[in-house]
């Protein structure tokens, strides 16, 4: 059997008072998979980043993306992580 990987995520909301939805929540899989985690807002967005934050290391900025979702393939231990999504709105 292939080691497991485990994928968590959060949201940094840059948006005051509105809802960040991030899925899945947390997710586990099998190495060599392909996986996709979206973000999403109530609220028109302007951009957005994605962070990895590793087991016992601060979050570190990953990718700026204008789309939802990002995806990860062919997943290796090391990409076990904490994934975010920090979201900017539109004024």
């Amino acid at each position: 059997m292939p080691p497991m990987i485990y994928l968590g995520s959060g949201s940094c909301n840059i948006v005051s008072g509105q809802n960040v939805i991030q899925s899945p929540p947390e997710l586990t899989v099998n190495e060599g998979m392909d996986v996709a985690l979206s973000c999403h807002a109530d609220v028109a967005v302007t951009s957005m980043a994605w962070y990895i934050q590793k087991p016992g290391q601060t979050p570190q900025y990953l990718l700026q993306e204008k789309l939802s979702t990002l995806s990860i393939s062919n997943l290796k231990i090391t990409d076990s992580a904490t994934y975010w999504c920090a979201l900017e709105a539109q004024c």
